[in-house]
């Protein structure tokens, strides 16, 4: 970083300039993320204590892109003390994440409604299906006329009686089917 970007970022975010250079380097990409979040229109999602848990301020026990969206760019927490921050480097530098204790940090799942999930594993059903099809239209131009119909001919066919048996009848008869209903 030159000295004139590090001095130009110093005027919108001094509290910076207390901490180690790697620290510094940290804390931008989590400024630059808050910043997207902040131009998305994220709410910073913070604990009812005004505190966050991800996984950033759990490794780094520094402020994270959801704190800084919620002072600098939302105004709905006062400012962190960041000497307060800064000064778990005086003593021992980055030795304190070596003396602190073990902390379990676990990438938080992504938890998404049934209704995702369900959307999720059908595009990616139907991604292979397409993918199937662009290797047989390749497959298809190293051959005759005759073998190119009997290929798409089975390839239609196996289509239509896969596609059929989910939309060939209507929603309450594919729901309430004889064999194997799915509501009761």
């Amino acid at each position: 970083m030159t000295h004139v970007l590090k001095k130009q970022l110093m005027i919108g975010y001094p509290w910076l300039d207390t901490f180690p250079y790697q620290v510094q380097l940290l804390l931008l990409g989590e400024i630059k993320l808050a910043e997207e979040l902040a131009e998305s229109g994220t709410d910073p999602s913070l604990q009812d204590d005004l505190t966050c848990h991800c996984r950033f301020a759990r490794s780094y026990l520094l402020p994270c892109r959801h704190i800084i969206l919620a002072y600098h760019w939302l105004g709905v927490i006062e400012e962190p003390n960041w000497d307060n921050y800064a000064s778990q480097f005086d003593e021992s530098g980055y030795e304190i994440y070596w003396t602190k204790g073990l902390t379990d940090v676990v990438e938080e799942p992504n938890r998404f409604s049934r209704d995702i999930e369900a959307k999720l594993h059908t595009n990616e059903a139907l991604d292979q299906v397409r993918t199937r099809f662009f290797e047989l239209s390749e497959l298809a131009g190293q051959l005759n006329e005759d073998e190119k119909n009997r290929l798409f001919q089975v390839w239609e066919q196996e289509v239509l009686h896969f596609s059929t048996a989910l939309v060939g009848s209507s929603l309450d008869e594919w729901i309430s089917r004889a064999r194997d209903p799915i509501l009761f």
